[in-house]
């Protein structure tokens, strides 16, 4: 009976060591995060960053890429988290827009807690000088609208994000300099596009009216589409100020907002001044 009960527990022990080997052991504090990217071509971890937050704050926690992909998070407490990550090529532009992965890790969570793949929409950033791709957005007023519509004419491009800026975008104050200064000009066009990084995260037409009536904002705001769909829009980093020239190649490109003046200023010819039309001289009579 005695060696019966040595074997019971020996094998008791040998079944526990290998469900902590497999599973890790329960924490009922925080608990380490681990995942792989999946890295391939044009990725590159040194450029690269892996985000993990909550729905109100994006960047509660940050790592580095290894060179094979994979990431660490350490010390998360139990919570609900949406993955994300800044995916970059060799020069630094942006390469891809991750699908965002929500988790709960439970208040008695393993640790490691090991995040499922991320599937990933790779793109091509579009460089200055090449012809800026078309890109479509929808008007408060439900009107379907296109980039090229505005071929003739500098447009400058500001995307934003309502969950990034949850106190109205930060550049509308340079936005709205830069509307005094250039928005009546025949030439000229400023366009406010929401992009979501998924559909269901797009709010309602409703909503950016409000948004743009809280915010004062004069000029044409838009739905855009999200990037996945849009294969080039928006460089990564929400939000984002670009300058389309006249013939349609991007002029500029990740505007700080406090250069939108300075730039407008350097790439936007002089009007010339309006004509006077010319008296014609009536002849005298005989």
């Amino acid at each position: 009976m005695k060696k019966f009960s040595l074997l019971f527990v020996i094998a008791l022990g040998l079944a526990g060591a290998f469900f902590l080997y497999q599973f890790g052991p329960l924490h009922f504090g925080p608990v380490t995060v681990k995942g792989n990217l999946g890295l391939y071509a044009p990725f590159d971890p040194a450029q690269s960053s892996v985000f993990l937050g909550t729905a109100t704050e994006r960047d509660l926690f940050q790592a580095r890429l290894s060179p094979d992909g994979t990431f660490i998070f350490r010390h998360v407490p139990p919570g609900t988290y949406r993955l994300d990550a800044a995916m970059r090529d060799k020069d630094g532009d942006p390469a891809a827009h991750g699908a965002i992965r929500s988790f709960t890790i439970p208040s008695h969570g393993r640790s490691p807690f090991v995040t499922g793949p991320l599937s990933w929409h790779v793109f091509t950033p579009i460089k200055v000088g090449t012809i800026a791709p078309e890109y479509n957005f929808r008007t408060p007023d439900g009107v379907d609208h296109r980039l090229s519509e505005y071929r003739g004419k500098w447009v400058l491009v500001h995307f934003y994000n309502f969950m990034l800026d949850e106190k109205g975008p930060p550049q509308v104050p340079a936005l709205r300099a830069a509307d005094a200064a250039f928005g009546k000009r025949p030439d000229f066009v400023l366009l406010s596009l929401h992009v979501a990084s998924e559909s269901r995260d797009q709010p309602s037409l409703p909503e950016i009216r409000g948004d743009g009536m809280k915010n004062r904002i004069p000029w044409t705001l838009g739905d855009g589409e999200p990037p996945k769909l849009s294969g080039y829009y928006p460089p990564f980093g929400r939000p984002n100020l670009l300058l389309i020239a006249p013939d349609g190649t991007l002029a500029a490109r990740d505007l700080a907002a406090e250069a939108v003046s300075t730039t407008l200023t350097a790439k936007l010819p002089p009007l010339p001044p309006p004509s006077t039309p010319t008296k014609v001289k009536s002849k005298a009579k005989k």
